[in-house]
């Protein structure tokens, strides 16, 4: 193994080889087979570029390959895929490419209660619904003179979230009734 990542209820890793490996409750497609639960890992055969990362959300899985595409697979429901207003609501059991992004050089993904990606040039790019509102396509957060070098998002659908800049600078947001925003 290369990376592994845990969601909400399911798990997924990267194999030293580039393929992906996903297992646990697929209700909803986050594991990109057509199965409804894997107790073991179980290879997803519809990928077939070399794994970098994997990120397990709530609901949904995404990938980054190699080649710097990114998939997203399970729910969008809360357009966490950031497939746009074009494709419907729904749950998608197969990979799906995430063209909106190929712009930009990513070099992480975060899958929560929502997604992100960080690129390059230090930019932060959320979509989904979270507690700044809802984003169906990819959207860059800007603020001036403010490099991000990484970032994390809970699991849960209602989801709280950390970046870090390049001067050691915290931004937290989302719920805080369990004072996890510090």
């Amino acid at each position: 193994m290369s990376q592994v990542s845990c969601g909400d209820r399911h798990s997924a890793f990267a194999a030293t080889d580039g393929s992906l490996f996903t297992f646990g409750d697929n209700e909803c497609g986050q594991l990109g087979i057509q199965s409804k639960f894997e107790d073991a890992p179980k290879h997803v055969s519809e990928l077939r570029e070399d794994i970098k990362e994997v990120s397990c959300g709530y609901q949904h899985t995404l990938v980054l390959t190699k080649h710097g595409y990114i998939y997203g697979m399970g729910s969008n429901k809360r357009c966490e895929l950031g497939l746009g207003s074009s494709q419907s609501r729904h749950n998608f059991f197969q990979p799906v490419r995430l063209t909106q992004l190929e712009s930009h050089r990513v070099t992480k993904i975060v899958a929560g209660g929502f997604s992100a990606a960080l690129t390059d040039k230090n930019q932060l790019i959320v979509w989904g619904t979270g507690e700044f509102g809802v984003f169906a396509t990819p959207k860059k957060v800007c603020m001036q003179d403010v490099c991000f070098i990484d970032m994390s998002i809970s699991p849960q659908e209602n989801a709280c979230s950390a970046a870090i800049d390049s001067k050691g600078g915290l931004y937290m947001w989302g719920p805080n009734q369990h004072g996890q925003l510090g």
